[in-house]
């Protein structure tokens, strides 16, 4: 394989390239906001105050393309009807009900979305550079 100067191709010689866009965006798909959970707040239980959720914001692209039938049928259960397929240069925290974390949020067209199912990276010379997450609608914003 040689490069358009017609040298030979070496591994790692197009670090620049990836480093450009991965720092630029992926420069396709759809803004959306992004809700990282960064911590939570005392609460005051004697008050009946419970804790809060504080959350970091991130305005971000995303892939955004709906599940088709055919892959709802052949997740056995694990998917539903209207769960999106989302590729993203950021990775996310996942809900845990072990612990009662609620994981980190998408919100896309008004809709909140949460992450279900298990991740799909893409990794080029040893790094994770985007992340592809099946997510489900958990309310309205």
């Amino acid at each position: 394989m040689t490069q358009a100067n017609g040298g030979f191709y070496k591994p790692g010689s197009d670090k620049a390239f990836i480093q450009h866009n991965l720092n630029d965006g992926q420069g396709v798909g759809e803004m959306v906001l992004i809700r990282m959970v960064s911590g939570r707040t005392a609460g005051n239980p004697g008050a009946g105050v419970q804790p809060t959720l504080v959350y970091k914001t991130k305005k971000v692209k995303a892939v955004i393309v709906r599940l088709t039938p055919e892959e709802v049928t052949a997740s056995g259960g694990i998917y539903q009807f209207g769960d999106l397929s989302v590729e993203l240069l950021i990775d996310l925290k996942f809900a845990d009900e072990r612990t009662g974390e609620i994981g980190d949020r998408m919100v896309y067209q008004k809709t909140s979305y949460r992450v279900v199912g298990r991740t799909q990276n893409q990794t080029v010379e040893g790094r994770n550079v985007t992340f592809n997450y099946i997510m489900r609608k958990v309310g309205n914003e």
